[in-house]
């Protein structure tokens, strides 16, 4: 083929890729909530927290959420009777069940995105201190091409991808905090 077509379809082809790069793209988000209620559920870690444990058999009451998060009582209780007036969570007796299954911030300019990111690196903060040898903390200054960035960058995304697949089928037995940065400085 000519010139003009093979950058026609060189084109082609980073944009498809420059397409598998955007996260938001590539991971299905939950059913809509409004702005109000996504402003208040990623305004603190706990929402999430409580969202997630509750999936687990055995962290489904009030009183084991208090036990296993070490927050008062009455943050658990406030962010469960959020939880299940913004249709979240339901409650069933003395026990509770999630709502909506999946909840994704899919704009990434969202200030809420960052809140979130924060909110979870300020637990990863926390873990490193109690030296669990069953964690794992990794952190690495690094120098390297810019082509290599972007390959970098791609691996990302697609771990992160891998780790939805092997998530959404695990059945629930803890809780636990997966953050993942890399940046240029």
């Amino acid at each position: 083929g000519s010139e003009n077509l093979r950058q026609y379809f060189r084109k082609k082809i980073e944009a498809v890729h420059a397409q598998r790069l955007i996260l938001k793209n590539r991971i299905s988000s939950g059913k809509i909530v409004s702005d109000k209620t996504r402003l208040q559920y990623y305004s603190a870690w706990h929402f999430a927290a409580i969202r997630l444990l509750i999936t687990i058999p055995g962290c489904q009451t009030k009183e084991a959420l208090v036990d296993r998060l070490k927050l008062p009582p009455m943050i658990v209780l406030d962010s469960l009777d959020f939880l299940v007036s913004n249709g979240l969570v339901v409650q069933k007796g003395n026990r509770y069940e999630v709502g909506e299954m999946h909840l994704h911030l899919a704009n990434a300019d969202s200030p809420l995105v960052r809140k979130n990111h924060m909110n979870w690196r300020v637990q990863a903060l926390r873990a490193i201190d109690l030296e669990r040898e069953h964690e794992a903390h990794f952190s690495m200054g690094m120098t390297i091409s810019k082509e290599d960035m972007v390959r970098l960058r791609g691996m990302i995304v697609d771990f992160v991808e891998s780790v939805q697949k092997v998530v959404r089928p695990s059945e629930p037995e803890t809780l636990c905090g997966l953050c993942l940065d890399f940046f240029e400085i």
